[in-house]
């Protein structure tokens, strides 16, 4: 959600305030939470692109309740969550998941390792460094996962549904992130109801 753009914070705040948006944490919103932390690691959220400037800026600007609330909020959101839709379990995740707790939804205020949540939200089959073979999916769910986006596939064209290990890993990442860097790029969505086709509605935003 964050750092690729001037008004991450505003979305944040938005999705907040929206009943049935649920925040998925991904490697900038968890690089945030570390830079907050006392502890934390200082470096990374501003180091080379990933953006982190121009987010506490606009972090700062806020009255100290709402950046506690905003927190409050990112800790609470999803590492990983599973849900049943026309007889398929689908895992939402940002891009690699937990072993452990596979079938399991977790929050980020309830894991415990940092390791495992540091994995799960870097590692991804579409990098060649933090990488994670793609038959590590194939575990009886249909995974919709992000983090790298289609055009970094090296695919013909977006929107691009990328399926693999027989529709069970499906890239949805539209590659919103690739704007910022003056590239091609937009909002990809998928409704997982399928209509009496047997098809599912999907939802193509360009940037």
């Amino acid at each position: 959600v964050i750092d690729r753009g001037p008004d991450g914070i505003l979305i944040l705040l938005d999705m907040m305030e929206r009943d049935k948006v649920e925040m998925f944490i991904g490697n900038h919103e968890l690089m945030m939470l570390d830079f907050l932390s006392v502890d934390g690691n200082k470096e990374n959220w501003f180091y080379g692109n990933n953006g982190g400037q121009v987010t506490y800026e606009q972090f700062l600007k806020l009255p100290i309740p709402m950046r506690e609330d905003l927190v409050r909020y990112l800790v609470k959101a999803w590492v990983q969550k599973y849900v049943e839709v026309d007889g398929k379990t689908y895992a939402l995740h940002h891009s690699y998941f937990i072993p452990d707790k596979t079938g399991e939804d977790v929050r980020f205020c309830d894991e415990s390792s940092t390791t495992k949540v540091f994995k799960a939200v870097w590692y991804s089959p579409y990098r060649f460094w933090e990488h994670v073979e793609p038959e590590e999916y194939d575990d009886g769910y249909i995974h919709l996962i992000g983090h790298v986006p289609v055009q970094n596939l090296r695919v013909s064209r977006p929107p691009l549904l990328n399926e693999t290990l027989g529709n069970r890993l499906m890239n949805l990442d539209g590659g919103c992130a690739m704007l910022s860097f003056g590239q091609p790029g937009g909002l990809y969505c998928m409704r997982l109801e399928r209509d009496e086709s047997g098809a599912r509605k999907e939802f193509w935003i360009p940037g």
